[in-house]
């Protein structure tokens, strides 16, 4: 289990009050991630609470049957979870507050630790659960607000939910640490797609964005606003309406490769930037995601995720244990300067943004991991 380590919880509290922890795979130290902040922020005597995109905490995995590390909490912390969960804790717990969801597993309620002890957290399986749960946790007194990301569930780290994203990577990850690396590195790069600077945006948010709308907007300003309800079904069409006197394409709603690829097939890739709301939106694969970059293209987000951090474990439940600190080094030079932890053997490192020079580019990194899952895509916790 991870003890108190003060490095990362600094560098979460120094991103905001809220932070969502998500990870490359399953098995990759996401709770024991969470429990190092945890403790860190206990350590400070910062009241905290909890919430999680799936069902953390439990004693044996639902999916693959290997043990899972508890979720610890100090006496006072606030915690939302269904209540079917919440009457399996031995920890003394009190009810403080209700929420409007349910799940299969009982309503979506906030509780109490009136003494140190482990729980488990679940319910919170949508975008508006778990945001109704922060903000109760947050009127009760949660003066910092954790939410365990979990599989398949893209929006725990919306910025729109959280201020700051951890992203957990190990062995469980890929076969070896190369591998595990460059996934990592095509990840984050994802994450951290920039936020669209341009004298038209303000005019485009002006108005809601929905998920059916698209906005064209092009070179001298003036915009072109559609309504297409399924851009992945519809893709070559929109693509058609691109012109090269377009600047940018604004995507309500989430972006699949297939518009990348028919815009690609088009030659309307150059000097072209595709936006959309956050990078939780980006389902491109990263293969379709850089042959748009390399042709010219650019994408970027209204609304930035604040990626803090990296946390790496080197084991594997498979019996593969990588190289504690090699792990950390090759991370850190993949991903700099995001800051990166090894919570458990104690090892950090934090690169300057020169540092990537020394090693392939991130483009070179992303364009050998076509096969990469991204957090939130199929397998990943």
């Amino acid at each position: 289990m991870a003890g108190p380590n003060p490095g990362i919880a600094d560098v979460v509290l120094a991103a905001g009050r809220s932070v969502a922890v998500v990870g490359m795979a399953k098995n990759c130290g996401k709770t024991v991630t969470l429990g190092a902040i945890l403790d860190g922020l206990a350590a400070r005597g910062i009241p905290v609470g909890v919430a999680s995109a799936g069902r953390d905490g439990e004693d044996v995995d639902a999916v693959t049957m290997q043990p899972k590390p508890p979720i610890r909490l100090p006496a006072g912390a606030l915690f939302a979870t269904a209540e079917r969960l919440a009457a399996k804790t031995r920890t003394p717990i009190e009810r403080v507050g209700v929420t409007r969801h349910s799940s299969a597993l009982g309503r979506l309620v906030v509780y109490r630790t009136l003494a140190p002890g482990t729980v488990e957290v679940g319910g919170g399986n949508n975008a508006a659960a778990a945001r109704e749960a922060v903000a109760l946790m947050r009127e009760l007194g949660a003066s910092f607000v954790a939410l365990d990301g979990a599989a398949g569930r893209r929006f725990s780290c919306a910025p729109s939910l959280v201020e700051a994203t951890v992203l957990a990577t190990g062995a469980a990850a890929a076969e070896t640490m190369p591998k595990v690396v460059r996934r990592t590195a095509v990840a984050a790069r994802v994450l951290m797609t920039r936020a669209w600077s341009s004298e038209a945006a303000a005019r485009v948010l002006r108005d809601s964005l929905s998920r059916a709308d698209v906005v064209l907007v092009r070179r001298d300003g003036s915009l072109t606003r559609l309504r297409v309800p399924s851009v992945l079904l519809r893709a070559h069409e929109v693509a058609g309406m691109v012109t090269q006197d377009h600047d940018a394409i604004v995507i309500g709603g989430a972006l699949a490769g297939g518009l990348l690829r028919a815009l690609l097939r088009r030659h309307r890739a150059t000097r072209l930037t595709v936006v959309v709301r956050d990078a939780t939106k980006i389902l491109a694969e990263p293969g379709d995601i850089e042959r748009f970059r390399s042709a010219g293209g650019r994408l970027a987000v209204i609304h930035p995720i604040k990626l803090v951090a990296v946390t790496t474990n080197p084991a594997a439940p498979d019996g593969r244990l990588f190289d504690p600190e090699g792990f950390v080094d090759g991370t850190a030079l993949a991903v700099a300067p995001v800051p990166v932890f090894d919570v458990v053997a104690g090892i950090s490192r934090n690169l300057p943004q020169t540092a990537v020079a020394a090693s392939r580019s991130r483009v070179e990194l992303a364009r050998a991991s076509e096969d990469v899952k991204l957090p939130g895509e199929g397998g990943v916790a």
